[in-house]
């Protein structure tokens, strides 16, 4: 699985997630499947607990964690997986963790990440998470670890320093179920 060009498209998705978190208020959260489960993934670029948001050379508020949050908790039970591919992004995983969402950031929350250029299809994070790797009938824990590695065989390679070392919460419920048996729910 690829995907190209992603970080042009970044605030569509966030975007999204913003809308369909507001569909889903109180009053329309029972009209959930049980079996429902959401994928979201944010590349944008980031500093401590700051997201930025752009479309189209258009810029807005950037958003921090306190103001995402509440969108995936509007979410309840659901079973969440959110996927941030910025610098510091890492500073996003404790305040938006919970026991039905799994956070992975490509960052910590005092490193930069790399490979956010023109000229990339996408970050390393992304790259390496969802590339030739990507094993969706492994784990999720298994699949972030083997991304760890690569990213960091790749920026000893590139001479990148200090590393970005991405980061991660996997509730210990996803411990066993594949990426796939998420994706199919």
């Amino acid at each position: 699985m690829r995907i190209q060009r992603l970080h042009r498209i970044l605030f569509v998705g966030f975007l999204a997630l913003l809308l369909s978190a507001c569909a889903l208020s109180p009053k329309r959260a029972d009209s959930r499947m049980a079996s429902d489960a959401l994928l979201v993934l944010i590349t944008t670029h980031g500093n401590v607990d700051v997201l930025s948001s752009n479309v189209a050379n258009e810029y807005y508020m950037p958003v921090r964690s306190s103001q995402l949050r509440p969108w995936p908790d509007a979410l309840g039970d659901t079973p969440t997986a959110l996927i941030l591919s910025a610098c510091f992004s890492g500073s996003f995983v404790p305040p938006l963790a919970a026991a039905n969402r799994m956070v992975l950031a490509a960052a910590a929350a005092d490193r930069h990440s790399f490979g956010c250029n023109y000229e990339s299809d996408n970050t390393h994070f992304i790259g390496e998470l969802f590339g030739n790797g990507f094993d969706p009938v492994t784990t999720w824990q298994q699949n972030f670890d083997r991304t760890c590695q690569d990213i960091q065989n790749k920026e000893e390679a590139m001479r990148l320093a200090p590393p970005s070392n991405p980061q991660s919460s996997i509730p210990e419920a996803w411990a066993v179920p594949t990426v796939a048996d998420f994706l199919k729910s």
